[in-house]
């Protein structure tokens, strides 16, 4: 299992490298499996003058996570030498994870992938949005938007849900403006308040994040850890955490 942490780490891009581009500012990752391997998984691809990146939280965690994981950065690596849009590429990930795990016959596996991934224009820096039960928060000239998630995940083989159509999302961004994208694990993270255990919640998120959006992105970072390591203080951690931004 320790050597397959390594594996997996190795297929995750090093998001350092985002730092180099002319277009970010900065960029932060926290990334905490539950257990060795992660279910939770980020990814990111350079192509001309587009930056495209994913959060993702496949079923599970652990092993069988981490095994959907890996197969999901894989085909995505696949699929956007040859498509452009979140939105397409959102639509081809679906369509090959639910032939890839028999979804279409009702007693296969119901493995599925929540996700968002946006991709920039790093000349015009246009922004693109798609999602799949993650949502997606911007800080736009000082103002936060939070891009509402479909809610229908990737691989999902119910009717009820496969009608749902994904959809894409545009804006403009401009220098000092960030994106977050996230999994629920922060979110449903238990810690203590006013003398009880409850859920961490996207109302503390989005008030955490109105303090600190301004900051450089690594103080960022370690405002978040900080503030989540208070939060949990003796419960312990409950699913994959992640969380990755960037700052124009």
């Amino acid at each position: 299992i320790s050597y397959a942490e390594t594996v997996q780490r190795s297929m995750l891009p090093d998001m350092n490298h985002l730092d180099l581009l002319p277009a970010i500012s900065g960029s932060l990752l926290i990334f905490k499996p539950l257990d060795i391997v992660s279910g939770d998984f980020y990814w990111y691809l350079h192509k001309g003058d587009n930056l495209y990146l994913c959060c993702a939280d496949c079923t599970g965690h652990g092993v069988s996570g981490a095994f959907l994981s890996m197969m999901c950065c894989t085909i995505l690596t696949n699929i956007t030498g040859e498509l452009n849009s979140p939105l397409e590429i959102l639509r081809e990930l679906d369509s090959r994870m639910r032939n890839l795990l028999c979804s279409n016959d009702p007693t296969s596996t119901t493995d599925t992938v929540d996700m968002s991934i946006i991709s920039l224009n790093m000349l015009t820096y246009e922004l693109k949005c798609s999602t799949a039960r993650r949502p997606i928060i911007l800080y736009v000239n000082d103002q936060c938007i939070e891009v509402p998630m479909v809610k229908r995940s990737v691989g999902d083989n119910e009717t009820e849900f496969m009608n749902r159509s994904f959809t894409e999302q545009s804006f403009q961004l401009e220098h000092n403006d960030c994106v977050y994208m996230f999994t629920d694990g922060i979110t449903d993270q238990f810690g203590i308040s006013s003398g009880r255990s409850e859920k961490f919640k996207m109302k503390r998120l989005r008030h955490l994040l109105d303090e600190i959006h301004d900051m450089p992105m690594n103080q960022q970072k370690k405002m978040i850890e900080q503030h989540m390591q208070i939060w949990q203080c003796n419960e312990i951690q409950t699913d994959d955490m992640l969380v990755v931004g960037i700052k124009m």
